[in-house]
């Protein structure tokens, strides 16, 4: 459906003279299950748009639905004003006294019902992404939709009538004279509550139709050219869309090969631009002034999953197309003949490797199954990534470049310079069905800047009257570190150590100290910034790491741990793993105890998570008759770890126990007990 004025548009729209078929449908009984469908515009019949005939394409089909089974025609070997598709195998019986038969145009915009709630309605998709000619709308972003016929014979040949569903639109480009080829049009708006393009859901038998529906639409439109195109007639876009009412603007973004970008956006001021299923609306955009951004020596590589074979399984999937410039790798779970990136899922990302250059946009095209308002976040590094794994590591994701947010935007221009790109979701499974990514040759002047280095991790805090000792794991690639307490009180550059001791402390003040890792020469880059806090005291401070132990019995009762010459916590139906696991009231009745050999608790803090609702922190002098401290309530919104502090106050306790109330265990990184002598 590549030419409009070869090009069948079938339904009636006074006002660009065009004149429907008006047969009835003929009926004959088959002595096989199968039959044909012939849609005839001929004649004084034929259909037309100013005087010229429009025609139906070679490879043009139908979804053809019989009394709720969805098939597909034959394609058409050549264009005709006579179409004439088969459908094969469509399944007659003697107990069927009704067939109901509907048709859609094109096959693969009709993709499946919407379910047992809505007899006849179906989900049908007209493209975000348009392939156009320069004298036709891309036939593939059509809605053409059959009058039902309704017959109590099994039938062999129809005709049938059609009705276009979407509106045409012919955007004239004037005051414009690019210095090389159209890659591609942008057209979108930001009027609210209106959609150009995405999911419908139409009733088959009535063809009445609830356009862009939900989360499933989009504000944008893209028309894709491959550059040989003959524009000397003028620059006439032409594209199909859901009939709108544009009220405060449109924007018009115009690419070309060379990597020029022309933008124009267009205020109505008062006027509205009107798109109407039928019927085509024709306007011009003067292009005089439009902004030009210029990249130098660009290339695309486009990343096309819709070709790829549906799976449901974990992979690489290495070079999608066999440029040897770039490559996308990833371990992603294939579906809708589209990349699907699973929601929040360590296993599910996209990154991409271009070899001596430089990533400057990222384009996505989403797929209609995508919520709108869900994330693409996109991250940049100069050192490779080793799998989509890594996009989940703060250590090795890179840096955030921005995102990509589903019916809003589709694309992310990348300022710097990053050889390596990676993209997760941010907020949810969404579906992807193309990604092209420019990039553009590195230069002399382009400096390709030292990774970050990981944020120091493991800060730990040995407390005492007046000294904080705080120590950390060794960062990779470190040559010293810069440590502050206090917002640089002092400050100490180490080379080797991975601890440092602060002394002449003041008891009673709280002390916030960061640790920063440095990079080394020309080169130096800083680390993400870790802190803690802690507070000089008379009292004895000590943290207790869980991981540091060995793992106890799973369900294990009263197995005790002796962690040092203070502290012995018994387990009672849970057990050690890297944590302290506590098992619920409702499942396995677990418990901890923790007993000092000496003094009295003063405080007690954890670092605990995995959603459990209350721990319940008690106190005892015998370890046996328990007085409720603190009814703890633990995030439940989410399995994240955080800080959390009972006091005991002036108490003589020498047991704790926790106990979680709820259906869910918790589970204990660290603890901090805080006692006096």
């Amino acid at each position: 459906m590549k030419n409009l004025f070869t090009r069948l548009m079938l339904v009636a729209v006074a006002a660009m003279g065009i004149v429907a078929c008006q047969t009835e449908p003929v009926i004959y009984v088959p002595e096989v299950n199968t039959f044909d469908m012939t849609i005839i515009a001929d004649g004084d019949t034929r259909t037309e748009l100013d005087g010229t005939s429009i025609n139906w394409s070679a490879g043009d089909k139908l979804s053809v639905v019989v009394n709720n089974s969805i098939k597909t025609s034959n394609a058409l070997e050549s264009a005709t004003t006579t179409a004439s598709f088969t459908v094969k195998d469509v399944t007659a019986s003697d107990s069927v006294s009704v067939y109901t038969i509907q048709a859609v145009y094109p096959a693969d915009a009709n993709k499946e019902p919407r379910g047992t709630n809505y007899p006849n309605v179906y989900k049908i998709e007209t493209a975000t992404m348009q392939t156009p000619s320069t004298t036709s709308f891309d036939g593939a972003a059509d809605m053409l939709v059959a009058k039902e016929v309704t017959t109590t014979e099994q039938p062999s040949e129809l005709k049938m009538q059609f009705t276009r569903l979407v509106a045409l639109g012919e955007m004239t480009l004037t005051e414009f004279t690019p210095e090389s080829a159209i890659k591609s049009v942008t057209f979108s708006t930001s009027t609210p509550d209106v959609a150009l393009t995405g999911r419908s859901y139409v009733n088959l038998s009535t063809t009445e139709v609830e356009y862009g529906y939900n989360t499933q639409a989009f504000k944008n439109v893209v028309l894709n050219y491959d550059g040989t195109e003959d524009w000397s007639k003028g620059y006439t876009i032409y594209f199909t869309c859901f009939p709108a009412e544009l009220t405060t603007d449109f924007t018009v973004v115009v690419e070309t090969t060379d990597g020029t970008e022309y933008t124009k956006t267009v205020t109505l001021d008062g006027k509205t631009l009107s798109f109407t299923a039928g019927d085509m609306t024709r306007f011009k955009v003067n292009m005089e002034g439009t902004k030009v951004v210029v990249a130098d020596n660009t290339d695309v590589l486009d990343l096309d999953f819709t070709g790829r074979p549906v799976s449901t399984s974990y992979g690489d999937w290495g070079s999608v197309d066999g440029n040897t410039s770039a490559k996308y790798a990833g371990n992603s779970a294939g579906g809708n003949n589209s990349i699907q990136l699973r929601s929040k899922n360590n296993n599910s990302g996209i990154v991409t490797t271009v070899s001596g250059g430089k990533v400057t946009k990222v384009v996505v095209t989403w797929n209609s199954n995508t919520t709108v308002g869900r994330t693409l976040d996109v991250y940049g590094k100069n050192t490779a990534y080793v799998a989509a794994t890594d996009l989940y590591d703060s250590t090795k994701q890179g840096t955030l470049l921005g995102s990509i947010v589903c019916g809003t935007s589709t694309e992310l221009i990348i300022d710097g310079v990053y050889q390596y790109i990676g993209m997760r979701s941010n907020d949810g499974a969404m579906y992807i069905d193309k990604i092209q990514i420019t990039w553009a040759e590195m230069t002399a002047d382009d400096e390709v800047p030292a990774e970050p280095l990981a944020k120091p991790s493991d800060l730990k805090a040995e407390v005492t009257e007046n000294t904080i000792k705080v120590s950390w794991a060794a960062v990779t690639g470190a040559t010293s570190y810069k440590v502050s307490i206090n917002d640089d009180e002092k400050t100490t550059d180490t080379t080797e150590d991975t601890n440092y001791t602060f002394t002449d402390l003041t008891a009673g003040t709280e002390y916030t100290i960061s640790v920063v890792a440095l990079g080394d020469g020309e080169t130096t880059t800083d680390s993400e910034e870790a802190t803690i806090k802690a507070v000089p005291t008379s009292d004895i401070i000590t943290t207790y790491t869980f991981s540091d132990y060995a793992a106890g019995t799973q369900y294990a009762v009263n197995e005790a741990h002796k962690l040092d010459d203070v502290l012995t916590i018994t387990t009672t139906q849970c057990h050690f793993t890297t944590e302290l696991r506590i098992y619920s009231s409702s499942t396995h009745d677990g418990y901890a105890i923790g007993t000092l050999a000496k003094g009295t608790i003063k405080k007690l803090g954890f670092n605990a998570g995995n959603k459990s609702d209350i721990l319940n922190v008690y106190g005892s002098t015998d370890g046996s008759t328990w007085t409720l401290i603190e009814a703890v309530s633990v995030d439940s919104s989410t399995s994240a770890y955080k800080d959390y502090t009972v006091d005991f106050g002036d108490t003589n306790y020498t047991s704790f126990k926790l106990d979680v109330d709820g259906a869910n265990q918790i589970r204990v990184k660290t603890l901090t007990l805080t006692y006096a002598k």
